[in-house]
């Protein structure tokens, strides 16, 4: 699926995996559209639990720019999706992005289906765990790639 190359990452995916990667981003932009998204809280979780006025000025400081780098990264991801084609190279910056989009997705999936904790690895029933294993596949299979860099 990916391969590490002098100039980047080999991406060669089933058109039918990047069909489906391509909803990711819309994903991630509806965190926090619902009061009480529980994907907006597993994603933005509290630095300073106690200490509200630590946490404000976290919130103040540092939200706009993770916010910012989280859009970039999605901005990045959607980019390089939408131009696939198999044997694409994607740049190590790309390649990042895509880890940490994939990740996030992951996340607030597993937020919004109610899973705490790794024990959903077991339980195989759910709606949501065979995605949530299949975006956990790609994102392996990226971060041995990105390793073999190292």
């Amino acid at each position: 699926m990916f391969k590490l190359v002098d100039s980047g990452v080999q991406l060669k995916l089933p058109r039918q995996l990047a069909k489906f990667l391509e909803g990711l981003p819309d994903l991630l932009e509806s965190v926090g559209e619902q009061p009480g998204d529980p994907a907006a809280t597993r994603l933005q979780p509290m630095a300073y639990v106690d200490d509200v006025d630590a946490q404000s000025d976290y919130e103040e400081f540092a939200g706009p720019q993770l916010a910012s780098m989280r859009e970039l990264d999605r901005q990045t991801f959607a980019d390089s999706l939408a131009d696939y084609r198999k044997g694409q190279i994607l740049t190590i910056q790309e390649a990042e992005a895509w880890v940490k989009v994939i990740g996030d997705a992951r996340l607030a999936l597993a937020a919004r289906a109610g899973i705490n904790d790794s024990s959903w690895e077991t339980d195989t029933t759910g709606p949501v765990a065979p995605i949530i294993a299949t975006l956990g596949y790609v994102q392996s299979s990226l971060v041995q790639a990105l390793s073999a860099a190292l």
